[in-house]
């Protein structure tokens, strides 16, 4: 007999928790349906820090999260309903699975297309998008459908501020996108969720309720949101910090894995040829996260600013 679970939280690292437990654990074709408050969601090969404008989104409460599938960067918020498809690897159907997306939305007068980089698309709009998993046992086909989302704090939050990056990671293709109640007013994230409930139910066949075991969940949220997980697994990447210290005007080149910084190279007008070596001392085997703003953070400058207090050479 089939599963549906609709989520009671809007915690990104929660769901994603619930997620994956049910990927693991469940032996029926289930749906998972939930919302989460605003975040980023990257891919699983995304790099953090070209994704994502991490000094506005920190501004804002805006949290960095890393999904267990491919793809790109997609901005959630409450205007956002994600669907989630654990399937047994035998009866994995794409098409089947999309024919509920299909007949749900059907209801309010809305017909989709599904093509492109996996993309829900309405009158050659994108509306939604998915990605794609497939474990031991269950295969994961999840993905959005954009309600009202709030896109001009997508577009801020998905802009990177300008580094120089030369990332291995994959770039999110950013295509004009346009929310579900542009179409159809009457449209809401309950109304959708009930229409999603009662297609698949006509596709899957009469459903019960999921019971997690609540220690599991506890422990894979703790996994989504930990620094390890969310900047770790970026790909090694270079960046370039410039601007000015005491000393001069200087560049900062750093040389970033798992997030933490294996070599830096430090270039510019300076006159101290001590300094290279003292920033090296300071910067190397520490997470990026700490220096990322290093010419804007006024905490970490201090530091950077003590060490070029006896450089007597300027620009």
């Amino acid at each position: 007999m089939p599963y549906i679970s609709v989520s009671r939280t809007n915690s990104p690292y929660s769901n994603l928790a619930a997620e994956e437990y049910l990927t693991e654990n469940v032996d029926s074709p289930t749906m998972f349906l939930w919302v989460n408050s605003p975040s980023v969601i990257m891919g699983k090969f995304q790099n953090v820090y070209r994704e994502c404008n991490l000094e506005y989104m920190r501004s804002k409460g805006i949290l960095p999260v890393r999904r267990t599938t491919g793809g790109g960067a997609v901005y959630h918020d409450l205007g956002n309903l994600n669907y989630s498809f654990i399937i047994p690897n035998s009866e994995y159907d794409v098409d089947r699975q999309n024919k509920v997306i299909s007949e749900a939305l059907a209801v309010f007068g809305i017909e989709p297309l599904f093509g492109g980089r996996n993309d829900l698309e309405i009158r050659g709009r994108k509306a939604g998008g998915a990605a794609y998993f497939k474990g031991a046992k269950n295969s994961l086909h999840h993905g959005t459908l954009l309600i009202s989302l709030d896109l001009s704090e997508a577009e801020r939050a998905l802009t990177p501020n300008k580094l120089k990056l030369a990332a291995k990671g994959v770039d999110s293709v950013r295509r004009r996108i346009i929310n579900l109640s542009d179409l159809n007013p009457d449209i809401t994230t309950e109304k959708l969720i009930d229409a999603l409930i009662r297609s698949f139910g006509s596709g899957y066949g009469v459903s019960r309720e999921v019971h997690y075991n609540e220690k599991a969940l506890a422990e894979k949220a703790a996994k989504f949101s930990s620094d390890e997980y969310v900047y770790g697994l970026n790909p090694p990447f270079d960046v370039t910090l410039e601007g000015r210290l005491s000393a001069g005007t200087v560049a900062l080149s750093l040389s970033v894995k798992r997030g933490v910084i294996e070599d830096c190279l430090l270039t510019g007008d300076f006159l101290d040829d001590s300094l290279p070596e003292r920033i090296k001392s300071v910067v190397l085997n520490r997470k990026y996260t700490d220096l990322n703003d290093i010419f804007s953070d006024s905490e970490t400058l201090s530091e950077f600013a003590r060490l070029t207090e006896s450089d007597a050479g300027r620009a």
